[in-house]
C-alpha cells in the first residue's frame, strides 16, 4: 500500500498542475464592451476597464493567459445612446392627467381627421375635426377621474386609438 501512495501523490500532483495551467483555458470569448462612456487604465500587468451602465471589469494577466473578473455585454444589436423616437404611431403626454393631454399624431398622420372623446362606457363626449400636422390638446378637466379613449379617424381610413387617463 505505501508504494501506491506516491504514484497515487505525483498523479495527483499532476492533475493539479494540468487543471492549473492548461485546463484554465477551457474556454475564452473576445471581450466586447457596449455603452456611451468608459475609460480602461493599465498598471504593469493590471489592466482595469469600466463602462457607464456595466459592472465593473478587472483584466489580470496570469503568464500568458488573461483572467478577467465582472461582466460585460456580448450583443452587439443593442443601442448605446438615446436616438430620436420618429414614431409613425400617435402619443399622448402627459398620461395620466389631471386636466390636458397633448396627442402627437405621429409621422404617418397628415391632412385633417374627425376625433371623437368616449368614456370607459362607450359614450361618445365630444366631436372635433383637427389637422393631424399639428398637435392636439384635449381638455379633460370637464370629466371625471377615469379612462377615457380619443378615437381619430382621418381622411385616408387608417383608424387610431389613443387610451388616455385621467386623475386627480
Amino acid at each position: 500500500m505505501r508504494a501506491s501512495d506516491p504514484l497515487r501523490n505525483g498523479l495527483f500532483a499532476l492533475f493539479f498542475a494540468l487543471a492549473l495551467g492548461g485546463g484554465a483555458r477551457a474556454q475564452y470569448m473576445e471581450r466586447q464592451v457596449l455603452a456611451s462612456s468608459g475609460a480602461c487604465a493599465e498598471a504593469g500587468n493590471l489592466k482595469l476597464e469600466y463602462t457607464v451602465g456595466d459592472l465593473v471589469v478587472n483584466t489580470t494577466l496570469v503568464t500568458a493567459a488573461p483572467f478577467t473578473q465582472g461582466f460585460q455585454q456580448t450583443h452587439t444589436d443593442i443601442p448605446t445612446a438615446v436616438q430620436a423616437l420618429e414614431s409613425s404611431e400617435p402619443s399622448a403626454w402627459p398620461n395620466p392627467t389631471a386636466d390636458a393631454v397633448r396627442i402627437d399624431w405621429g409621422t404617418r398622420a397628415s391632412g385633417t381627421a374627425t376625433v371623437d372623446l368616449y368614456d370607459a362606457l362607450g359614450q361618445r363626449l365630444r366631436r372635433e375635426q383637427v389637422n393631424l400636422s399639428q398637435a392636439y390638446r384635449c381638455d379633460l378637466s370637464p370629466f371625471a377621474v377615469g379612462h377615457y379613449f380619443l378615437r381619430c379617424m382621418p381622411d385616408d381610413g387608417h383608424v387610431m386609438i389613443v387610451t388616455l387617463q385621467k386623475g386627480r
